[in-house]
């Protein structure tokens, strides 16, 4: 493989801080940063990288540039939900009326108007264990575990 020569910075760009950033709030371990040669590379979530540049490094990824579009850390809306809206089980937060900021799951999801789109309504589990509730599809949020 040949290397082509780049110059680097005496300290870390901030394309190397941003990835540094993101592996340590995913909980990866990181190394500190090193000056290298960069190489031609390959794609990867978010980044442009080159798999084991270094033939004495073997599994390490060498970051050439952050990639636009969506991230891990990008908030799950109802678009993931998919057009059958979320399935029975999945837990979600009730934003709207007399129980806003219930966590509860889904029991069924509803298409009332049209079966073409997203539900408009899901049938949810009662927030105080009795018996279901039925509520708007606007009115519910993916509900994240706390950490």
């Amino acid at each position: 493989m040949r290397s082509m020569a780049v110059s680097q910075p005496a300290a870390p760009s901030a394309l190397a801080e941003a990835v540094r950033q993101e592996l340590i709030a995913a909980g990866l371990p990181v190394l500190p940063w090193q000056p290298r040669e960069a190489f031609p590379g390959t794609e990867a979530t978010g980044y442009r990288v080159e798999r084991d540049a270094d033939d004495y490094r073997p599994g390490e990824l060498l970051v050439l540039e952050q990639q636009s579009g969506p991230t891990w850390r990008d908030p799950v809306g109802p678009p993931l939900a998919g057009l059958g809206g979320y399935l029975p089980g999945v837990r979600v937060r009730l934003t709207e009326g007399v129980h806003a900021g219930f966590i509860t799951a889904v029991v069924e999801a509803r298409h009332t108007t049209s079966l073409d789109g997203p539900p408009d309504v899901y049938l949810v589990e009662h927030p105080q264990g009795t018996g279901e509730l039925q509520v708007s599809a606007t009115a519910v949020e993916l509900a994240y575990e706390d950490t």
